[in-house]
């Protein structure tokens, strides 16, 4: 059993067997680094005096530099 930390909050005690891998869907590596992706927020949307920038985080495959559909931010 191995103790993870699921939103930050909660702590479970979950079999890693009882878990399925997730790949990458072009190489099918089990590996992935986080990456930032930059949004710009028009002050017209958000009310601001000025354009902001927001920093969102997601994940690309570490082995081919793939961003799987369910990682991408423009959905």
């Amino acid at each position: 059993m191995q103790q993870m930390k699921l939103g930050g909050q909660t702590q479970l005690s979950i079999d890693v067997d009882k878990t399925t891998a997730y790949k990458c869907d072009e190489c099918e590596s089990e590996f992935f680094e986080e990456i930032i992706c930059i949004r710009k927020i028009s002050r017209l949307l958000s009310g601001a005096g000025d354009d902001s920038l927001v920093p969102m985080k997601t994940y690309r495959c570490a082995e081919c530099k793939n961003v799987n559909k369910d990682f991408k931010v423009d959905k």
